[in-house]
């Protein structure tokens, strides 16, 4: 399910509204809280007999949980790391109830109302169990109160849950750090890649995923990448990637790449979740990645993208304008197009809601035709650059 709009109150209301939906159970497991109108819905929760569980780091100030709330709250910590999640499970047990909350967003003030973040609320068991699973490892117990003998953090932790899921026919790839090798996975997801990689990164120091970027630059693909932090920015403009840093006060607080959202393939993926591009994440960290292989899911975070970059990226080309016709229109089989320069170009249908149609490289020639008779009837925007 996703809520109408965007902005930190459209994703409380919708979170808030999650929990005060719950029946039995709510797994929170947040790296940091100070919003209190979330804690008042779990308290609501706890009070009509609703088993809340808390699980957050020991080295954040969490202020909304000051006073201590009549449910357990369990201040872990994974020794040198932190417990950097931030994922809520809510009814894993009730098969159309079972909802996983995943992203980037700490539940603050500033990251929710003022930081760039990202938010998935998933509906499926099998998801709501995995992250379960992980939840009480952390707990340490299946029951309403944490066992502290038994707990485990970091690289305490096992790989101890399944990792491919599908849901909706979309098929989503999970990983817990540091136990699942989370790194390794991303680095597949973007050598996969055929067309184009975006990335907004809060935290960027990892080499490996730093070579992964300039290999993919090297093999001609587009990659582009928008970095708060971190001694990677240098070293990718260096190699020549078309990066940018972050100088707003609002912080790209996001985790997320994009594989192939321009041209839609068998590799379009979005990769996201609370891991950082860093050496403590991938290794002594408690994170959670989600992989998504989705064209509507890719062009969603795209627009995100390409909104955060033209904030920051100004053109500096001149553009010489020539006369472009596309005829006919409206087109029931085909579309011509005039006036576009020679060489390779890329091209979109783009329906009224945002949502990619089709998309791909246009054909040489002075003209060039786009067949339109498969597509759905109805108004739609045709990009090309």
């Amino acid at each position: 399910p996703l809520p109408d709009g965007i902005g930190g109150q459209v994703i409380e209301q919708a979170i808030l509204d999650l929990i005060d939906s719950a029946e039995e159970t709510i797994d929170y497991c947040v790296y940091n809280t100070s919003r209190e109108f979330v804690v008042n819905a779990l308290k609501a929760a706890h009070q009509r007999g609703v088993r809340v569980r808390v699980l957050t780091d020991n080295q954040t100030w969490n202020s909304a949980f000051d006073p201590p709330p009549p449910f357990p709250v369990f201040y872990g910590s994974p020794g040198d790391g932190i417990m950097h999640n931030k994922f809520i499970v809510v009814d894993a047990a009730l098969p159309d109830k079972a909802t996983v909350v995943a992203g980037s967003m700490n539940f603050t003030n500033g990251n929710m109302f003022e930081d760039y973040n990202n938010v998935l609320i998933i509906r499926d068991q099998a998801l709501a169990q995995a992250y379960t699973t992980e939840f009480e490892e952390m707990w340490g117990s299946s029951g309403p109160q944490p066992d502290y003998t038994q707990a485990r953090f970091g690289e305490d932790k096992t790989d101890n849950t399944p990792h491919l899921f599908t849901i909706g026919g979309i098929e989503v790839e999970c990983y817990f750090s540091p136990s699942d090798h989370t790194e390794s996975h991303i680095i597949g997801t973007l050598e996969a890649a055929q067309h184009d990689i975006e990335v907004a990164m809060w935290t960027f120091t990892s080499d490996p995923l730093g070579d992964a970027l300039v290999q993919a630059h090297q093999q001609g693909r587009d990659v582009r990448a928008i970095i708060d932090q971190g001694n990677e920015y240098p070293y990718l403009l260096a190699q020549g990637l078309n990066v940018t840093d972050h100088p707003p006060d609002e912080m790209i607080h996001h985790k997320y790449a994009i594989v192939d959202a321009q041209v839609p393939g068998p590799a379009t993926a979005v990769v996201t979740g609370s891991h950082n591009w860093t050496w403590s994440a991938d290794h002594i960290n408690d994170e959670n990645t989600l992989i998504l292989h989705d064209a509507g899911i890719a062009n969603l975070f795209l627009q995100e993208f390409e909104a955060r970059w033209h904030e920051l990226v100004t053109p500096a080309t001149e553009v010489n304008v020539q006369p472009l016709r596309c005829y006919p229109n409206p087109a029931t089989d085909h579309v011509v197009l005039e006036g576009l320069p020679q060489g390779a170009l890329t091209w979109a249908f783009v329906g009224t809601d945002g949502r990619l149609l089709e998309g791909g490289r246009l054909p040489e020639g002075a003209e060039r035709r786009l067949e339109v008779r498969h597509l759905p009837k109805g108004a739609c925007f045709l990009l090309v650059w």
